[in-house]
């Protein structure tokens, strides 16, 4: 039975890790459910994740571009 049939809707989820000589350990984690995407992100090191505030802004309206039927939650 498909998860729309059931009243659920379906969800997929990725899980990217990647070591970085800048940023340290960089975890992202991509949630789809229905229409909504979520993506999480984790980055080790302190400088590393100053940059990835800086191009939060960024980062949120490229997804709405890619994505523009979803709403886009980046934590």
């Amino acid at each position: 039975e498909e998860p729309e049939a059931s009243g659920r809707l379906a969800e997929t989820w990725l899980r990217v890790t990647t070591e970085t000589d800048h940023a340290g350990l960089v975890v992202a984690g991509f949630h789809q459910q229905g229409e909504r995407l979520s993506v999480r992100v984790s980055v080790e090191k302190e400088d590393g994740a100053a940059l990835f505030r800086e191009l939060l802004p960024d980062i949120r309206l490229r997804l709405q571009e890619v994505w523009p039927e979803s709403g886009v939650d980046v934590l």
